[in-house]
């Protein structure tokens, strides 16, 4: 008898212990959650911030690039200017006679092909002629330089409207689309086409010519 209440005692105390292990558990799965709901937003945000850095990085890099053809490259078209790459992808791929320059319409002088080989390339990362990826998006392959009087541009189609905003605070100090090295239109839904102007700095002047 004495054996069997002995059971019953250690049974309850197991019962009581499990109780407190199962609220023990609750709780700290409810803290658990609380904290991550409060921390999600600053997690977010710091993601949405990288984002913005490497993709300005890369954009940086692809700037430099470009400016540094013209003035090395120094190749001319048929009406004497010095131009500057048609695609990105040519400051990473060695250029040919085949390939046309910013303004689209002329192509490249054995000139041109001959220094490129021996001053190439002109960024460290590998660009295929798709274009090039960012944590924003693709960037356009092709430099975008329509006329004479026109600036250079590259474009990331279809980017984030949150994280172009974050861009232009971050290059611009907000200055809005129109305007600076970030610009971009009215947004469709939450996605923009955001276009970064080559050489913006102060110090550089286009050279080319269309």
């Amino acid at each position: 008898m004495e054996s069997c209440n002995r059971c019953t005692e250690s049974r309850a105390r197991l019962a009581q212990r499990s109780g407190y292990v199962l609220v023990y558990l609750i709780v700290l799965i409810a803290l658990v959650a609380t904290l991550g709901a409060m921390m999600a937003p600053a997690l977010a945000s710091a993601s949405d911030e990288a984002k913005v850095v490497d993709t300005y990085a890369l954009l940086a890099e692809i700037d430099t690039g470009i400016v540094t053809f013209g003035a090395t490259v120094k190749t001319t078209n048929a009406a004497g200017s010095t131009v500057y790459p048609g695609g990105i992808h040519q400051l990473a791929t060695e250029v040919t006679t085949s390939d046309q320059v910013s303004c689209q319409n002329a192509q490249m002088t054995a000139k041109a092909a001959a220094t490129w080989a021996a001053a190439g390339p002109f960024v460290p990362m590998i660009i295929e002629s798709t274009g090039l990826y960012t944590p924003m998006g693709v960037v356009n392959d092709m430099v975008e330089h329509p006329a004479k009087k026109d600036s250079m541009f590259i474009r990331i189609p279809n980017a984030d409207t949150a994280l172009v905003n974050r861009m232009d605070n971050l290059v611009d100090d907000g200055d809005g689309g129109s305007s600076g090295t970030i610009q971009y239109g009215a947004p469709a839904g939450d996605v923009v086409d955001m276009l970064y102007q080559i050489g913006y700095a102060p110090n550089f002047t286009l050279k080319a010519k269309c």
